[in-house]
């Protein structure tokens, strides 16, 4: 089930397609960084809708980015309840609750360095898509934090993302 931020993208997509018929709707793909990764974990649960994803810095299980992460009582009041209580937005709303459901090849990257998103979050993304056999690459930048912003660096990640999206558009 979508809703919220995931929900309007795609009606946004749908709203774009319409009133732009140029629009090819047989190839998207969808990026996103730090929440917008989340997000991108999100999709490859839900929606077939996309070709590929490009997921930087995605969390992938909110108890688990809560536990590492350099954030605390924020977190738990954006999901309702503290971790301990397991109520609210913790579960219902953690994209590894429905990695069943990942079918879409995803380029994953992550800086070693992040400690607002730990690269343990993209690992274990890369993982349960190596489990269900869904093409997938992850690329660690060990001196970046959360984000890519050292410009050797920099040029390789958009390197990855352009050939990322090349392979499968």
């Amino acid at each position: 089930m979508l809703r919220g931020p995931a929900e309007e993208i795609l009606q946004a997509i749908e709203e774009a397609s319409r009133q732009y018929p140029f629009i090819d709707k047989t190839r998207q793909a969808a990026a996103g960084a730090s929440y917008g990764g989340y997000l991108m974990n999100w999709f490859n649960g839900h929606t077939r809708q996309f070709k590929c994803l490009v997921i930087h810095a995605g969390a992938v299980n909110n108890e688990s980015q809560y536990s590492t992460n350099d954030g605390g009582l924020d977190r738990e009041l954006r999901m309702g309840v503290p971790i301990w209580e397991k109520g609210g937005q913790w579960a219902d709303q953690s994209p590894i609750r429905y990695s069943g459901s990942f079918q879409t090849p995803s380029l994953i990257t992550d800086g070693e360095q992040d400690f607002r998103v730990p690269l343990t979050e993209s690992i274990t993304t890369f993982k349960i898509l190596q489990r269900r056999g869904v093409p997938s690459r992850l690329v660690v930048f060990p001196e970046e934090g959360h984000w890519i912003l050292k410009g050797e660096n920099n040029k390789l990640h958009m390197q990855e993302v352009l050939g990322w999206l090349k392979r499968y558009l």
